[in-house]
């Protein structure tokens, strides 16, 4: 049976152990040893103003006692005084540079120093990592399967031209082997790393290994399942039959789809490629990539490698591997001579506006006979070495934290050279903000030869006892290993949204005035909650004792909730809510696929998935096993949908205890039933689980706090992205609102991308000034028309250019850039007078969740536009539209241009409001009929919903383009780069 908490009573929050009493003695005599010999002593390193680093307490047996950390709401509050915000428990925050560098000063400077901010810091890193991932740590099993490298980077152990190592490479026949050992030992991914070699050899090396690994991994999980089935006596799949096949054909490819979290995940770490071998390597299946950055200073970057390694390449490599569609990780080496805080400082702003996934950041450990020890020693030699790198240590740890609170969802390692230093290193590491361990899986044999820095750790441990070791260092600090799941990191899929503050040059130390929550928020962000299960499970119960009303109808007969019930409420220490009561997923025939649609429709909104279960319709009359083999079938269903999609299901068993309501079932064989359901619907134990009797008074209270108690609680609440490009977001910045009005116009307001945009501008303290372009005059017939509205446009914009040295950005209709792109350029250079960009670019930038790039390479596609494609033009709002008098742009101006670009064929329809092509339809109007979708804005729908529609595009290899980037590039192709430039992005 599964091992699981008291059903009956919620799982209470459990303080991390302080003390490895959980430890074996052969533990526990060894890391006390380690322990005692890592205690740093009193600073004397040059390094900036190094302060003393924090030593490890034991306690009478000599084993290390973790000090108890700040209590999570305590710290959010004392970081809000420090950064003049606000700030929520667990909430990301978005720091700018200055904010970062003062924050390390408080954290880690001599003479600076603040020990209240720096407990702080620790914890609020700690409480925004158990926010995005509980108490769960991913494992990356690290082999090192080669050391064979062309390059020669100056700090490197395995560099070109350092003498005295011994080169390898591990076979294929091996390396498949460790994998494979990975796997069956629950490691949910590994990451294959080596010396840079740009050769066809060693491609066709990689690309047969991890096909093989995909092969072999893929195929183990789907023999398992059928095994599974059969012993629960499920019926046969004949799809799985087909899968296996499949796998086992000449024609598998590693990157398949349909595989996607079967198998081992793998994380690739082989240097700087071109993009057709980026490529080659994702389609065999890898899909996360590390390629370190080291300092994202060009200056300090070139110091540290030759000139036939320059950082524009490491640079454009990233990118590429954005473009391919790898998962990226990249970090930073701490301490390396002649680097600065505020060089550090950059480097986490690098991470940011280069939307890394992933980051490993450890410090700078010298490797004897290369350039940069060299140097380290002219630098630092005449201090205390051991003193240095525990100081070194401590600043790493730091900026976990920084990083962690700044970036929130993104995956963030323990670095093994953390342990190099302090024995403990990786454990403090992870009660600061990382979430990542890399066991070392490499033979034993090989360790030592692949050397990147001195006293590398565990490099006689075998593969066994390094993960039994790790296991046993979690459990002391209350964490566990996330077994047999890929972790990829959730940044990759929805970018958090933080809460943002200006980058001031000074800090505070001292309480402030309360400040508006959520500066970012342009109007009310609600977090979905979506109630999912089969018909008569409890579902409109459910709802209804949430809100402590009766909304949702309840009756006996099946299928009474016929369409989706949706309804808003206010949490308790949640927030603003969305709630949807759904109709039952199991309904058979055409009305019961639809709404069956509707529901996985809703699924794909949904913050927080609760899939409610009543055992007693699943189970057996006579005794603890499934009804039918196919009882679960739909909820099956919807866990593995909300999986596809990153949603996170919860699990609500409906327990009916109430006289004459368990069918004369007793509370142990309920009890029984339901261990059982979770065997067959949670075999890895990956959800959250609730028993509850819905009919009892409690209910509505224990539901409450268990939707508190969920990882995605608060994730969207104070935490949207705002309207403009932050780098504009500055207390002297100003923003030109070119605001043009037309027939359908309403009265009495401004429109929703234009209200939305000022206010997301006028909470980050940036002042506005709006203009009412006169659209008939500019593009009138008659020339003294045309120069009196541009006489009287280019006087507003030279009052604004005339302003305070701040950022200044011009916000225009995207059916003005026409207008708006020549009368902005320097009549003698032709060079812009002011940047640019278009409200629906910048709504789009909020509701996508960052995901503009998508709708930039959706552009592409209609540039080839053709006769005979099929055009879908979707609008979130639903206006009554006055053709005949306005220039509607979804109606009239972008069906012209479509035809105007591929023909007068082109097929053109409209999706307005909450309506959208399904992706499981597949008639002339599902989703996947269309050639390009040009999707508007977003502001009069949901977040959560204008994502889940880019989920379905990109899942449907649909390319999907916006209103505002269509008619940028057709007004100019130069225009549309002008409209990107302000989020770092180009057409091309």
């Amino acid at each position: 049976m599964l091992a699981r908490p008291l059903f009956w009573a919620l799982p209470s929050s459990v303080e991390p152990m302080r003390a490895l009493s959980i430890l074996p003695s052969r533990f526990l005599s060894t890391l006390a040893s380690q322990a005692s010999s890592s205690v740093p002593r009193a600073s004397t390193s040059p390094f900036l103003a190094i302060p003393k680093a924090a030593q490890i307490n034991t306690n009478n047996d000599g084993a290390p006692l973790y000090a108890p950390m700040m209590d999570a709401h305590a710290a959010a509050g004392v970081l809000g005084d420090v950064l003049k915000r606000g700030i929520g428990l667990g909430e990301v925050v978005c720091l700018g540079q200055n904010e970062i560098h003062g924050l390390m000063e408080m954290c880690w400077k001599e003479g600076s120093r603040d020990e209240r901010v720096r407990e702080a810091l620790f914890a609020h890193a700690n409480e925004v990592t158990r926010r995005f991932f509980g108490n769960k740590v991913f494992y990356r099993g690290l082999i090192e399967f080669s050391n064979v490298c062309q390059n020669d980077c100056l700090y490197c152990g395995i560099r070109k031209n350092q003498p005295n190592v011994e080169r390898y490479t591990i076979s294929k026949k091996q390396l498949l082997s460790i994998a494979l050992w990975a796997h069956d030992n629950g490691y949910g991914s590994v990451m294959l790393q080596s010396g840079e070699l740009n050769h066809p050899a060693r491609m066709k090396y990689l690309t047969d290994v991890i096909t093989a690994i995909r092969r072999e991994t893929v195929l183990t999980n789907l023999e398992k399942e059928k095994r599974h089935r059969r012993h629960s006596n499920q019926a046969e799949d004949p799809a799985i039959d087909e899968l296996i096949e499949e796998v086992r054909s000449e024609s598998f490819i590693g990157s398949d789809p349909r595989f996607k979290d079967k198998g081992i995940g793998i994380a690739l770490s082989v240097g700087e490629l071109s993009e057709a071998d980026y490529r080659r390597l994702h389609e065999a299946g890898g899909h996360r990539y590390l390629l370190r950055i080291e300092s994202s200073n060009p200056e300090l970057y070139s110091k540290i490698h030759p000139p036939t390694q320059p950082f524009a390449k490491r640079l454009a490599c990233l990118r590429l591997l954005k473009k391919v569609g790898f998962q990226v990780g990249s970090g930073v080496m701490i301490g390396i001579p002649g680097q600065t805080l505020e060089d550090l400082a950059r480097d986490i702003v690098f991470f940011r506006d280069e939307d890394i996934d992933m980051v490993g950041m450890g410090p700078y450990i010298t490797q004897e006979d290369t350039p940069v020890a060299d140097m380290w020693q002219a630098q630092y030699g005449h201090v205390d070495k051991k003193e240095h790198m525990a100081e070194m240590f401590d600043l790493t740890t730091v900026l976990i934290s920084i990083c962690r609170i700044t970036m929130g969802n993104i995956n963030i390692a323990a670095t093994t050279a953390l342990q190099a230093i302090n024995a403990n290193g990786r454990e403090v590491a992870l009660r600061r903000g990382a979430n990542v361990l890399m066991p070392i899986l490499t033979p034993t044999q090989f360790r030592e030869n692949y050397q990147l820095y001195e006293g590398k750790p565990c490099i006689t441990d075998t593969a066994e006892q390094c993960k039994e070791c790790l296991n046993f260092r979690l459990k002391s600090i209350g964490k566990e290993a996330a077994k047999a799941v890929w972790g990829d990191p959730p940044h990759f899929y929805q970018h958090v949204r933080s809460h943002h503050t200006l980058a001031r040059r000074s800090f505070s130390s001292k309480p402030s005035p309360a400040a508006p929550k959520s500066p970012g928020a342009s109007e009310l962000p609600r977090i979905n909650i979506g109630f999912f299960g089969a018909m008569n499970a409890g579902k409109s119960t459910l709802m209804n004792k949430l809100t402590r009303s009766n909304l949702s109808i309840v009756d006996a007969t099946p299928g009474t909730t016929a369409d989706t019930k949706i309804t808003l409420m206010e949490l308790h220490d949640i927030g603003p809510t969305k709630l949807f009561d759904t109709a039952g997923i199991d309904e058979r025939g055409e009305l019961g696929e639809k709404k069956r649609r509707k529901t996985i429709s809703v699924l794909k909104e949904s913050d927080i998935a609760l899939l409610v279960v009543d055992p007693l319709q699943k189970l057996s009359p006579t005794e603890p096993t499934l009804a039918s083999p196919d009882a679960l079938q739909w909820e099956r269903y919807l866990i593995e949908m909300g999986e596809k999609r990153h949603k996170e299901v919860s699990i609500v068993f409906n327990i009916k205890e109430q006289e004459g309501a368990t069918q004369g079932w007793t509370r142990r064989q309920i009890e029984d039933g339901v261990v059982r359901l979770l065997e067959m619907l949670d075999p890895s134990s990956m959800h959250r689980v609730l028993c509850l009797d819905l009919g009892a008074p409690e209910a509505s209270d224990r539901l409450v706090k268990f939707i508190q108690s969920s990882p995605a609680h608060g994730s969207m609440y104070h935490d949207d992205l705002p309207c403009v490009p932050e780098s504009y977001l500055t207390a002297d910045s100003v923003f030109f609102l070119n605001i043009p009005m037309d027939a359908e116009t309403p009265a009495g307001r401004l429109l929703r991308p234009q209200a939305m945009v000022q206010e997301s501008i006028i909470r980050h303290y940036g002042t506005t000034v709006a203009y009412r372009m006169d659209l008939a005059k500019a593009r009138s017939s008659d020339p003294a028309e045309v120069q009196e509205e541009k006489s009287r446009f280019l006087k507003m914009l030279n009052m604004v250019l005339q302003q305070t040295a701040g950022p200044k950005l011009l916000i225009t209709d995207s059916q003005a850039m026409d207008i708006v792109h020549p009368w902005t350029l320097d009549p003698v250079t032709n060079r812009p007078l002011i940047d640019i960009t278009t409200f629906s670019i910048a709504l789009l930038h909020r509701q996508s969740g960052g995901q503009l790039p998508t709708f930039v390479e959706g552009l592409e596609r209609f540039k080839h536009i053709k006769q005979g494609d099929r055009v879908l033009v979707a609008e979130g709002c639903n206006h009554n539209r006055i053709t005949q008098l306005c220039n509607d742009i979804a109606t009239v101006q972008l069906p012209g241009h479509i035809r105007a670009q591929g023909g007068a064929s082109i097929a053109v329809d409209h999706a307005f409001g909450r309506e959208f092509p399904d992706i499981e339809d597949q008639s002339d109007k599902g989703l996947g009929a269309y050639s390009l979708v040009i999707h508007c804005g977003g502001c009069y729908i949901d977040k959560q919903k204008v994502q889940a529609r880019v989920d379905d595009l990109r899942e449907m290899g649909v390319p999907v383009t916006n209103f505002g980037l269509l008619l940028s590039y057709v007004a100019a192709p130069e225009a549309v780069d002008r409209a990107l430039q302000p989020w770092g992005l180009t057409s091309v």
